[in-house]
């Protein structure tokens, strides 16, 4: 008998949120769901980032934003730090954790996920997508999964104090897709309904290829692995990003769109990008790192140099532009 084809995707209707991660990114997407008149829950191991988001030890409260972009407190129905308290019922799961935090999240959360659950990854950090799903599949969830990654996040800003993040811009223009890719265009307007700077591109290939972060944070890590590995204080971007250092960077995502085009994947500069969705006009990178609040203000990582590399590319590519130098930093003697 000739296999029947395959039923069209119908995306879920999203009304219940899990974030999980409560950084600024978590922090911001929650309160930007809440607003949507979601029922947003969170989740974080930080016990103490959890605390302010629970009303007299128990149950929800709210989430703060200042900064002059989305100003104001948002509900959050419930907060923990632990799955089995937020995650059940939940169709729509937002993952705002570091990039290696990936596979341990989808294995403790793979008892707990709803059937054709949506989850969301603001960054996809490099295929992230099929990480989790693979993950959760050898934790044992067999039902559907429709795992999204984005090129970037969509709030930019910082954690000022457990539950209040001041968030400075939301992107005006942020690539997403779905895995299987076929699932990319049914999902579309039910996200922008909720978020509405996310654009379709055609597969979980051209975001990770355009995963940015790969590009920047390795070279600028590495080149100030010194100040940061000895916890000297200075700023990131502002004094560690020099000229020679994007020198680099420019020299890397040459690299990365070459890639790209071997894999016949649309590409675009880092440049042109960083322009494009915060509404710039700077002729070179070195410009580009200062105009903006979050790069003026930056300050290092609170984590070692090899831990910084990991949480930005988990499953990422080294470029040969930096592998000597990535090679000596991320590999164990």
């Amino acid at each position: 008998m000739a296999a029947q084809p395959e039923a069209p995707y119908v995306p879920p209707a999203l009304r219940r949120a899990c974030v999980i991660g409560a950084g600024p990114i978590g922090c911001a997407t929650a309160a930007h769901l809440a607003r949507q008149g979601m029922e947003v829950r969170m989740c974080d191991v930080d016990a103490s980032k959890i605390a302010p988001l629970r009303r007299d030890g128990s149950g929800g409260g709210q989430v703060l934003i200042r900064g002059g972009v989305m100003d104001g407190p948002a509900p959050i129905a419930a907060a923990s730090t632990d799955l089995a308290e937020v995650l059940p019922g939940a169709d729509l799961i937002v993952m705002a954790v570091p990039g290696d935090a990936c596979e341990h999240v989808a294995r403790a959360a793979a008892p707990y996920l709803e059937d054709r659950v949506v989850v969301f990854f603001q960054p996809g950090q490099t295929l992230a997508s099929m990480a989790f799903l693979h993950a959760a599949r050898q934790a044992g969830f067999e039902g559907e999964i429709t795992p999204v990654e984005t090129v970037s996040t969509i709030f930019t800003g910082r954690l000022t104090e457990p539950g209040v993040a001041e968030i400075y811009a939301i992107k005006r223009w942020i690539a997403f897709a779905a895995f299987p890719a076929q699932r990319t265009a049914p999902l579309a307007p039910v996200l922008q309904a909720l978020l509405p700077s996310l654009v379709p591109v055609g597969s979980v290939l051209e975001t990770s290829l355009c995963n940015f972060n790969a590009v920047v944070h390795p070279a600028v890590v590495l080149l100030n692995a010194g100040p940061i590995d000895n916890h000297r204080p200075f700023l990131f971007y502002h004094e560690g990003a020099t000229p020679a250092v994007m020198r680099l960077v420019e020299a890397i995502d040459f690299e990365r769109m070459a890639m790209m085009r071997a894999f016949r994947v649309p590409s675009e500069s880092l440049l042109a990008w960083f322009n494009r969705i915060y509404d710039l006009h700077s002729p070179s990178l070195v410009h580009a790192s200062g105009p903006t609040p979050p790069t003026r203000t930056s300050t290092p990582p609170p984590r070692s140099t090899r831990a910084c590399c990991s949480k930005t590319c988990p499953r990422g590519w080294c470029l040969s532009s930096t592998s000597p130098i990535a090679w000596a930093c991320l590999c164990p003697p």
